[in-house]
């Protein structure tokens, strides 16, 4: 039995503001089992109320949602990081495996070539500050986009691991300055400079590739929500 888009609207304000929910993805997955739970009790002649009353004691009351939204949370971090690593590892695997052997030949040679100076001083902050700029770039777009009340992908569950990544480069240029000697140790910096960029170069790979799929998601997600 199909339902009223006032009975949908309902269902909405029940997981928002009874059972205190915020994410929209958990949100919009509990709205099409709520609806088909809810349609298979209105078929055996329960009136709307009672039906809701009944599948929100099948999913636990309150508690029980807000814990399947602690765990949702939590699975889509780790989902977030798995599709990170994904698209790290797609540039050691044929044929993007030769992109990374390019990439990584020509870094290293910059670092032995008569540029080699510049390269181990002035290349790993470049890069640092480009990979920052990327993502104060998207915090910027999506903020606005948020502000606009415009849909966006940036979420609590995959801001987490954005942020962590982007900390690391930063702490990977920074902390040498703080424990190793330039004059005593050229080797060591030589090393840096090419592990900093490197790591950016795969970094940023990995995170369009994910930020491409985050995407992906957010319009099938709103897709969803607009046939809702």
């Amino acid at each position: 039995m199909p339902l009223t888009s006032a009975q949908t609207a309902l269902i909405d304000k029940h997981l928002r503001s009874d059972n205190w929910l915020q994410d929209k993805a958990l949100i919009a997955e509990l709205t099409d089992h709520y609806q088909e739970a809810i349609s298979s009790y209105m078929a055996q002649g329960k009136p709307f109320d009672e039906a809701l009353r009944l599948v929100h004691t099948d999913f636990g009351g309150r508690k029980g949602l807000l814990v399947m939204e602690e765990n949702f949370v939590r699975n889509q971090q780790k989902d977030t990081v798995r599709l990170l690593k994904e698209g790290l590892l797609n540039y050691f695997r044929w044929p993007r495996m030769a992109f990374t052997l390019a990439v990584v030949a020509l870094v290293v040679y910059l670092s032995v070539s008569d540029v080699a100076p510049l390269f181990v001083e002035y290349a790993p902050h470049f890069f640092a500050v480009a990979a920052t700029g990327h993502f104060l770039a998207i915090l910027l777009e999506q903020g606005y986009r948020y502000w606009k009340k415009q849909p966006t992908f940036l979420t609590t569950y995959n801001y987490g691991p954005l942020q962590f990544g982007y900390g690391l480069i930063i702490w990977l240029v920074i902390w040498p300055h703080f424990f190793i000697n330039k004059t005593s140790a050229p080797v060591i910096h030589v090393a840096l400079a090419v592990l900093i960029v490197l790591v950016v170069i795969f970094h940023e790979a990995s995170v369009i590739f994910y930020l491409k799929i985050a995407k992906q998601r957010a319009a099938r997600l709103r897709t969803r929500q607009s046939k809702a």
